[in-house]
């Protein structure tokens, strides 16, 4: 907590109470304003804290206050470190707050900037998820179980990923056409291999893209199926 500040500078040194001398709208930026408490600057805040804390010029400085003033500085200090990370790219909820606690920010200050950017519309983990999905999916086949591992990457909740996954993800039919047309790209380049190790090496390709037994299994027979018909 701010010391409660005195005024010393009087030839007797008589003790004053403490009270706000200042608020001024900083030339850089009309929606931020700069707190002076005996001519020492002690705070800049939004503007709207000074509504919100109901700070006016000649008001005594009391510890409570000080303690509000300072609790508001920092919420102000921890919004525009957020949106300055989110302004340079999308985060999950989860990342914001790794970042903010690099930064020192406490967990209840951190909180309120992530409920605050929620509100706003401005933090989005359902979205984040829905274009983690589309990009894994748009780059190269992909089964709900490597979905689900790029969706815990950014930190989503197990809720928010089950219903990812439900209305985003590829469906069984999908999975499976996209699982078989991988294997029949890879086909081509494995003629000179022996059926046991084209097929070890299909399953490896296939589990690591996230795909399921069954899903495997069905898109390697289909694909060998199809390669044997043409030949």
């Amino acid at each position: 907590m701010p010391p409660t500040l005195y005024d010393d500078s009087s030839d007797n040194h008589s003790a004053e109470p403490a009270r706000i001398t200042d608020i001024t709208v900083s030339p850089r930026n009309p929606l931020r304003v700069t707190v002076k408490v005996n001519s020492r600057k002690v705070a800049t805040l939004a503007r709207q804290h000074v509504s919100e804390l109901g700070l006016t010029v000649g008001q005594a400085w009391t510890d409570a206050l000080a303690d509000a003033v300072e609790r508001a500085s920092q919420y102000d200090r921890a919004l525009q470190a957020a949106m300055t990370r989110l302004n340079r790219r999308a985060m999950s909820t989860y990342q914001l707050k790794q970042k903010l606690h690099s930064l020192r920010h406490d967990d209840d200050t951190i909180g309120r900037v992530t409920d605050k950017l929620t509100e706003l519309g401005l933090l989005d983990d359902h979205a984040i998820g829905q274009a983690v999905i589309r990009a894994t999916v748009s780059r190269k086949a992909a089964g709900p179980r490597l979905l689900r591992e790029k969706l815990r990457a950014k930190g989503l909740s197990s809720v928010t990923i089950q219903q990812l996954i439900d209305q985003c993800a590829p469906g069984p039919e999908d999975s499976l056409t996209q699982a078989t047309a991988l294997v029949q790209t890879k086909l081509k380049t494995m003629a000179r291999l022996e059926p046991v190790a084209r097929k070890r090496r299909l399953w490896g390709l296939l589990a690591r893209r996230g795909f399921d037994g069954n899903t495997i299994q069905q898109a390697i027979d289909k694909a060998l199926q199809d390669q044997s018909t043409t030949t």
